[in-house]
């Protein structure tokens, strides 16, 4: 137990100490997922405003959404809901399950969705991709976006293939992809998704990359 209580966590101060007093990252500190994000806490959401952009990666979701016409939705790994207002306001998706495993990030949704006029249309639920409570064939479309790229391999496999299994037909994946096996900080890897995917007998209907370092799959079973 002292032992234990010896580790050194992996927390957001390393992420700013390294981009504003360039300290470099101890990368032997351990990355536990839970305390990471909890850590982060409302700085997430605080960083981003709703009228903000939408970046590339939201827009190629939404082309896609309005294509596969899916009514039922669930994001996994959601942070604050920060892409939801724009899924529901382009229309073809009417109700929105948000799943995190931390709470403090499911706290900031209700934040940062507090003024807005659909919120009914969102149910958030603290779960991990990993051990999803949802029945077979619950949602019409299953997303992960920029989720399982902080997630090391085995956990990745569990998502995906729990992507499948709630999902009655499509899965999106959006996610780093820059080489397999690229761990660049504690909290990032790169995983090939194509693979993985191919692995499970998923049929891709589409692989690209949406930008440098970022891969688009859309999956049906």
């Amino acid at each position: 137990m002292e032992e234990k209580n010896q580790i050194k966590l992996f927390t957001i101060q390393d992420i700013y100490d390294y981009t504003d007093k360039q300290i470099p990252i101890d990368i032997t500190k351990k990355y536990d997922p839970l305390h990471f994000w909890d850590d982060f806490g409302e700085g997430y959401y605080k960083s981003y405003t709703k009228q903000a952009q939408i970046q590339k990666y939201v827009a190629w979701v939404l082309d896609r959404l309005r294509v596969l016409a899916p009514e039922t939705l669930l994001d996994v790994g959601c942070g604050f809901c920060r892409i939801e207002p724009f899924i529901l306001d382009d229309g073809k998706v009417k109700e929105i399950t948000a799943i995190d495993i931390s709470q403090k990030q499911l706290d900031s949704a209700g934040k940062y969705l507090e003024d807005y006029t659909k919120k009914d249309k969102i149910t958030t639920v603290k779960a991990s991709g990993k051990n999803m409570p949802f029945e077979q064939n619950m949602f019409d479309c299953v997303v992960s976006i920029d989720c399982m790229s902080h997630m090391h391999l085995p956990s990745v496999r569990y998502v995906v293939k729990n992507m499948e299994r709630v999902s009655k037909k499509y899965m999106i994946i959006i996610e780093r992809f820059v080489y397999d096996g690229e761990h660049p900080q504690p909290h990032i890897w790169s995983h090939d998704y194509p693979r993985i995917c191919y692995e499970y007998n998923y049929k891709v209907l589409e692989s690209v990359f949406i930008m440098p370092g970022v891969i688009g799959m859309v999956l049906k079973k």
